[in-house]
């Protein structure tokens, strides 16, 4: 009873913190929708509409659907003059620093629900390892408790996996720009090329409250952290009986 109490006060919690920033999140929905995120073909072509699409279909998913970007020919000369590729660049910087800006926007906003998403989760599951720790293995309620430990853990893991992908997208913009040829093109261009890469060394990743990163290392860390618990618990009932 005092696990699905806590649950249910869980629930209200987060319910209220989403009500109270009801007005940001809608704000930053809205700009998902608005330039420079809608559907550009010439950016994109068919490539940014699938990704857009599997994005519509599973929220938030990032993926790089990009190849490298042939802009010499094969004896190094340039295809494209310096005019085409400065407007091209400008372009595409301003797409990335609205992706980098949309990222600080959920973090600002998300980072404390996170954070109170992944205490509570830890919260539950200390009352379930308690629980199952004091019972014999061979008893079915340890089966339960096994499965009501997995429910709870599964929104985190759905969060930490997110979380990964937007660091491991965030990371692959220097590995995008390195399989481009840039070979032979204008040092203007390569120059802003190598300013793109030193930024995206820096990973944009979603944290809970500023204390971690979110990601799946996290939540190993979480699963190894309950699992360790449970055993010092279990063992040390073992003992006194």
């Amino acid at each position: 009873m005092i696990m699905y109490t806590f649950g249910i006060f869980i629930g209200f919690a987060k319910t209220l913190i989403i009500v109270r920033n009801r007005l940001k999140i809608g704000r930053m929905m809205d700009k998902l929708e608005e330039e420079p995120f809608t559907l550009n073909r010439k950016r994109g072509g068919d490539e940014e509409e699938a990704l857009i699409k599997k994005c519509i279909w599973i929220t938030n998913a990032q993926e790089d659907k990009c190849g490298p970007v042939k802009i010499c020919d094969p004896t190094g000369q340039p295809i494209v003059q310096w005019k085409y590729l400065n407007q091209t660049l400008k372009e595409t910087i301003r797409y990335h620093m609205a992706i980098l800006d949309m990222a600080d926007e959920m973090e600002e906003l998300c980072s404390g629900l996170l954070l109170f998403v992944f205490i509570s989760t830890l919260g539950m599951l200390c009352f379930i390892i308690y629980r199952a720790s004091t019972l014999p293995f061979t008893d079915t309620q340890v089966l339960r408790n096994l499965f009501e430990g997995m429910s709870i853990a599964l929104q985190v893991l759905i969060i930490c996996f997110w979380g990964q992908e937007v660091a491991n997208e965030s990371e692959s913009v220097a590995h995008s720009i390195l399989e481009s040829n840039f070979a032979g093109t204008d040092l203007r261009f390569q120059r802003a090329l190598q300013l793109a890469m030193l930024r995206s060394q820096r990973a944009t990743a979603l944290t809970a409250g500023k204390f971690t990163s979110i990601g799946l290392p996290t939540f190993a860390w979480i699963m190894r952290t309950s699992y360790s618990a449970y055993m010092v618990v279990y063992n040390k009932n073992t003992k006194e009986e």
